[in-house]
């Protein structure tokens, strides 16, 4: 695990964070914009007041889409990396295997583990970049 840490670059994580930041921030100013609608624009029947705090909430919106779009795109290119790198390792290991190796595993496993078990530590690393640092933050 700790060779998996030491190959995420780290200037490629920390701007998917600061996206990531972003992406929080509009979300959870929303409600406080729509609050403020409500006690200041609805309350005193003031619509242009309510027009520009939603042109605000739709700018929010929409820069939110936009870090959630560069955050997923980048975390998605950090694992496939891992993921190509971890083939490649694995690739080199197996092929030092002797024969007797090969016939304990079987050829169907090693495939399977080159494909699926790969595969499913990229979706780990993806997701597991994306919420797990996401929930704390929100939480915050």
């Amino acid at each position: 695990m700790i060779k998996i840490i030491k190959r995420l670059p780290l200037g490629a994580c920390a701007l998917a964070i600061v996206f990531l930041l972003v992406q929080i921030a509009c979300s959870l100013w929303l409600p406080y914009v729509t609050a403020d609608i409500v006690d200041k624009g609805i309350a005193v029947s003031d619509v242009d007041y309510i027009w520009s705090k939603g042109y605000l909430m739709i700018g929010l919106s929409i820069a939110s889409l936009l870090a959630a779009i560069c955050n997923t795109y980048i975390f998605s290119i950090v694992s496939y990396n891992l993921g190509g790198e971890l083939r490649s390792d694995l690739f080199r290991k197996v092929l030092r295997f002797s024969k007797n190796e090969f016939d304990k595993f079987g050829t169907s496993s090693l495939i399977t583990r080159n494909t699926n078990d790969v595969t499913q530590v990229q979706t780990l690393v993806e997701m597991g970049l994306k919420f797990m640092i996401m929930a704390p933050i929100s939480l915050v």
